[in-house]
């Protein structure tokens, strides 16, 4: 379910923070900010999940965990939040708008240009039937497309890994299904579930569907 085949890594920040923990502390540092980049979203601040994305069987790994947990992160409404790993995947997110945009207008480019092969002849003779056919097309193409708009209230990264494991799925969701999504969430942050934890939560167990935050027994 990786969302990030790769993240930026810094050695010199990183031996400038961790230098006074111990092997077992690194070790568990390392595996939460690991997880943190492949789900693309801070994960659930849940101990018994942080262990087992840790691998902290053992109470002394276990130990280690927590005091890594209560030195660089915080809970952010049941998310185990880092700021500098939120201002990278920000950054990452830009990057990628970007690119997507720069290849969005290098194809309308290329389709908007005229083709060389057709004749003035045969433009005019099919001039009226295409101007029509043209004209249902595009009006067929506006119903249909009705593109989602995700609303500013919903956690751009956390809803962004919730859809990445669902394409991995196989179970990518239409237009249509986004905006039942975004009304779930309207009614689970009516109950007190926040939107961000929702998404988390889905997110880190592949459920294609969102559900009320689960209360750790």
């Amino acid at each position: 379910m990786s969302s990030k085949p790769w993240y930026p890594r810094y050695p010199r920040d990183f031996r400038a923070k961790t230098l006074h923990l111990n092997l077992m502390e690194r070790g568990a540092y390392d595996a939460l900010i690991d997880h943190y980049f492949e789900l693309g979203a801070p994960p659930p601040n849940d101990p018994i999940a942080l262990y087992r994305i840790a691998g902290a069987y053992a109470k002394a790994e276990q130990e280690a965990v927590d005091r890594v947990v209560k030195e660089f992160f915080f809970d952010g409404n049941g998310l185990l939040c880092n700021a500098r790993c939120d201002e990278e995947l920000e950054k990452m997110r830009q990057r990628s708008a970007q690119q997507s945009d720069l290849a969005k207008r290098r194809w309308e480019h290329a389709k908007a240009m005229p083709s060389q092969s057709q004749g003035n002849a045969s433009h005019s003779h099919s001039h009226s039937h295409s101007h029509i056919s043209q004209s249902q097309s595009k009006t067929s193409k506006t119903k249909a497309q009705a593109p989602f708009v995700l609303p500013d209230w919903v956690p751009r990264h956390q809803w962004d890994a919730w859809i990445e494991a669902r394409v991995k799925a196989r179970k990518a969701p239409t237009n249509f299904a986004m905006r039942l999504a975004v009304n779930k969430l309207v009614e689970l942050e009516k109950e007190g579930h926040h939107p961000a934890a929702v998404l988390a939560q889905s997110a880190f167990n592949g459920w294609s569907g969102l559900f009320a935050i689960k209360e750790i027994k």
